[in-house]
């Protein structure tokens, strides 16, 4: 089975289940379920190379044609994790809005907030996001340093100019359809069912499917966390290390 007939199931289940529903209102409610599994699991992830400038220390990140970047994962340097750091420690304030610190969750409604702080290991740089679009490095590189890009991991979602499309052009990856294809039929039935005042609306059909959906979050984001293994192996060879 293709991804366009998995794509096509999709629409063809919600159609059966909210008979009258337009193809646009449809469509719309897709990208928003698509949209939210993305933001809550991590689970579409990309890795791009950014080549370093001697004394530059900011730099543009350019996530794949009609995707978004919901944060970063993670960055490299010679085959090296970088930390993200924004502080001295010495105890500073941060005062940036729509700053991404790490793997944390941003502060509710407030820009005042007191970052972790992660030494750079071997003294090379550390690096801080500013949200949507740039990375910065908190040590200008110098002419050696540069020598060696950096390694972005993001992760993406749809972003909502795909809308203009049909929707089994949008850009997504096979096996996404195939491995999460359950899990956005109940988002959108769930969302679909939760519209109020419309001829298929079902408060019990739509708590039903929205529970199924986030049970199918859950399950992607320990998936994507773990690389997709089960559990660790629980036994190791030689027997005595």
């Amino acid at each position: 089975m293709s991804d366009m007939d998995l794509m096509d199931r999709i629409l063809a289940t919600a159609r059966m289940r909210v008979p009258g529903v337009t193809q646009e209102l449809l469509k719309l409610e897709l990208f928003n379920t698509i949209d939210e599994f993305f933001r809550q699991t991590n689970a579409w992830r990309w890795e791009t190379v950014i080549p370093l400038i001697s004394g530059t220390q900011q730099y543009p990140m350019y996530p794949p044609n009609g995707s978004d970047m919901v944060q970063v994962m993670g960055v490299s340097y010679k085959g090296r994790p970088v930390p993200s750091v924004t502080d001295s420690g010495q105890g500073s304030v941060v005062r940036t809005r729509g700053r991404i610190i790490g793997f944390p969750d941003p502060p509710s409604y407030d820009t005042l907030f007191e970052p972790d702080v992660i030494n750079s290991p071997g003294g090379v740089f550390s690096y801080s996001i500013f949200f949507p679009s740039y990375i910065e490095l908190d040590i200008p590189p110098s002419a050696d340093a540069a020598t060696a890009p950096i390694t972005v991991l993001m992760a993406l979602t749809l972003n909502y100019q795909v809308l203009e499309d049909e929707a089994n052009e949008w850009p997504l990856e096979e096996w996404m359809y195939s491995t999460f294809h359950e899990a956005w039929i109940d988002g959108l039935q769930g969302r679909m069912f939760s519209q109020v005042s419309k001829p298929w609306s079902n408060t019990q059909m739509a708590q039903y499917h929205m529970k199924r959906f986030r049970k199918f979050m859950g399950r992607a984001k320990q998936m994507a966390e773990k690389g997709y293994v089960f559990n660790k192996p629980t036994w190791r060879f030689p027997q005595w290390a």
